[in-house]
Formats: structure tokens, C-alpha cells, sequence
């Protein structure tokens, strides 16, 4: 479900930005409301009339997606924005960033669910509208059928895809990949986030982790009116961090809490170049935009925005990652080559697997052997 609410006289945003896309979702979309504002909001969430308008909204949606339908057909891009709807959440993507689509329904006799799914390799189902003390089965796109005994005391049961193509029941995992903790840059710029400097290297590289920092700080505030919290790293023991997001500027040679955060990544950075896993990547000069799971929590991540030295450093400088449409993936490696040559320059670039490891990594090398 969708809410739009503009003002007539938004001199930021012109209202006929919302018309079109009024008149785009009228012949596709039904499950939307909009209303035009009196007066010059384009901060709308400080006007109480449009806050009470949106929590109205949000309330009755709530109560109607939480009506056990029997039918559910679903889609989404980016599970971190969109993961759930009534009684199903798509918890992992086999393409991250790719459509994922579920059609699923409900079947009395015998108990069960059954339908197809679009590159979607976890899922979770509220099994609530099911016989409790019944057992039911859950088949998915032409599976084998899952066989459960009951319905389990939490009304909600798991199942993963196999390599050979069976949907199977699968234990609840809070170290894998969710929409809580889940890929790409953006989403890291979430659940509180803090933005730590690194305070060792060379003076050059502490003053560039130093305003890179409050730079992004102050673009996100004009960009999208929200605080991000900068500290440098020698205090970041001191303060409170814990289930939150953390993005490291610099490299582990100039950035004091990447032991504590970093120490057991398949992707380690230093001055003179990185490894991944155990493969090198020599350098001085790239770039590195990393994202993992903090290792002491079961839903925040760690971010890592730096390079193997200044000059790689200074050219994530030119990353838009507040611009909309723009993200970028877990791992991506570029050298000073980009500035001429493009993507010829692009070392690594891609995303972790389901369990933020390289195994069945979707990760793309310029340089395909040693």
C-alpha cells in the first residue's frame, strides 16, 4: 500500500511530480491513497495534520495486511525497503536487487500451501490461518512437498531452496543475510548509524577520514533530514554501540575499531593492498566499499568506506550513494583508471552469499586468475 501526500505550493518538489505518478499508478496500483496539502509543507512530517493523516494510514493498512487472506501475490526489488506483505516475507533473494515475486494460496483439504515463487531462495510463512495440532505441507514451485507436523507455538515456519531445486524446511538463522541485515551499501545507513573516522595512518589520512565523514553527515542531513551520529575511533569504546550500524572510514592500518569489527572478514584492507579470502590484490591506490555483518550483533552491519591508501581513499569522494537510484554492491574494488578509462578499472564487484561468505559469491573480477 502507498501514501502520497504533497502540498499544493511545495517549492522544492512541484505537485505535479505526484499527479504523474497518480496518473502512472491508476491503471496498475489500487492500493493507494493521495491528497494534496494547503500551504508550502514540503517538510511534511512537522505538520501534525499530515503526521496524523500518515499514522491514520498506516494503522488501517496494518489491520488489513494482518487479515489471514487465503492468496498472496507479491514483488519486490529491495528486501531491506520491501520484504513482507499479509502473511509471507521473502527473507532472501537468489539475485540480490532483481525482482523477486511470490503467488502462493491456501488449501483447506488437505492443510497446505502451495504456488511459485521468482528468485526468492528463503522464505518465511505466518501459518496462522492452519489447524493447529495438524500437520500441513508447503509446496513450492512444483517441489517436493515439505511435510510439517504442526503448526510450531511462533505460527511461523522457514524454508530455504536447495542447489537441486527443493523447497525444504530450514531452521531459523540469525548470522544469515535478511532484510534486517541485508545487501548493499544504502542499507547499511540505517538502525541508528555511526559514522567512525579512523585517527592513525598519515596526517593526510586522518584528515581525509575526518571530513569524509562529516561530509556524508552533512549530505545526509540536507538530503534526506536525518542526523548520523561522527566520532573518531579512539571513542567509539566509550559510547554505547551495541545493534548498531557501523561504517569505518579508512583501512584496517588507519582505523582503530577494525579489529573489533573486522578482524574475522573473508575481506581484510590494508595500506598496500587487500586480500580476499586469500586472494591479493595489490595496490596503493583503490578504492574499497564494503559491507559485512557486525560479527557481536544479529542484525547490524559494518560498512567500510576507504582505500589501500589516500589515493583511493579520496576517490570515494566522487560516490553518490545518497543520490536516488544509485547504490552500490558488498564488495566493490576500483582504481584511478576509472576516471579515464571507466569500468576498465573496476577490480571486484558484487555481492556475499546468503551467509555473507564468498562461497557462492555473485562477484565479478576484472582479473579472472591470480
Amino acid at each position: 500500500a502507498l501514501l502520497i501526500l504533497h502540498s499544493t505550493e511545495d517549492t522544492i518538489v512541484p505537485i505535479d511530480q505526484s499527479r504523474q505518478l497518480l496518473a502512472a499508478l491508476a491503471s496498475k496500483h489500487k492500493e493507494f491513497a493521495f491528497e494534496e496539502l494547503a500551504g508550502d509543507v514540503h517538510a511534511w512530517s512537522a505538520i501534525d495534520g499530515a503526521k496524523q493523516k500518515a499514522s491514520d494510514f498506516l494503522r488501517d493498512e496494518l489491520a488489513e495486511s494482518q487479515t489471514l487472506t487465503p492468496f498472496v501475490n507479491f514483488a519486490t526489488a529491495d528486501l531491506t525497503q520491501s520484504s513482507s506483505y499479509r502473511w509471507v516475507t521473502i527473507l532472501q533473494q537468489l539475485q540480490p536487487r532483481e525482482l523477486s515475486r511470490v503467488e502462493l494460496v491456501v488449501k483447506e483439504t488437505p492443510a497446505a500451501i502451495s504456488g511459485k515463487t521468482t528468485n526468492v531462495s528463503r522464505i518465511e510463512l505466518d501459518v496462522s490461518m492452519l489447524p493447529e495440532g495438524k500437520p500441513f505441507y508447503v509446496q513450492l514451485d512444483r517441489s517436493r512437498p515439505a511435510l510439517f507436523r504442526e503448526v510450531p507455538d511462533d505460527k511461523k515456519v522457514q524454508l530455504v531452496l536447495r542447489d537441486d531445486g527443493r523447497w525444504v524446511p530450514n531452521a531459523k538463522d540469525t548470522g544469515l543475510k535478511s532484510p534486517q541485515r541485508g545487501s548493499g551499501l544504502k542499507s547499511v545507513f540505517a538502525n541508528r548509524p555511526l559514522l567512525v573516522y579512523g585517527t592513525s595512518g598519515t596526517s593526510e589520512q586522518q584528515a581525509w577520514a575526518k571530513s569524509k565523514a562529516h561530509y556524508d553527515a552533512e549530505t545526509f542531513l540536507y538530503r534526506g533530514n536525518g542526523r548520523l551520529e561522527v566520532i573518531p575511533d579512539t571513542k567509539f569504546s566509550d559510547i554505547d554501540t551495541a545493534d548498531r550500524n557501523v561504517i569505518l572510514y579508512g583501512n584496517a592500518d588507519t582505523n582503530r575499531v577494525w579489529p573489533l569489527l573486522l578482524s574475522t572478514s573473508d575481506v581484510q584492507v590494508r595500506g598496500d593492498g587487500l586480500v580476499v579470502n586469500t586472494r591479493p590484490e595489490q595496490g596503493d591506490d583503490l578504492a574499497v566499499i564494503m559491507v559485512r555483518p557486525r560479527p557481536d550483533s544479529d542484525v547490524a552491519q559494518v560498512a567500510v568506506i576507504g582505500g589501500t591508501g589516500l589515493t583511493g581513499m579520496r576517490l570515494t569522494n566522487r560516490l553518490r550513494y545518497f543520490t536516488a537510484g544509485i547504490d552500490y554492491p558488498d564488495l566493490l574494488v576500483f582504481g584511478p583508471g576509472t576516471l579515464v578509462d571507466g569500468t576498465a578499472d573496476v577490480r571486484i564487484a558484487g555481492y556475499f552469499d546468503g551467509q555473507w561468505k564468498l562461497d557462492d559469491a555473485d562477484i565479478a573480477w576484472r582479473d579472472l586468475a591470480f
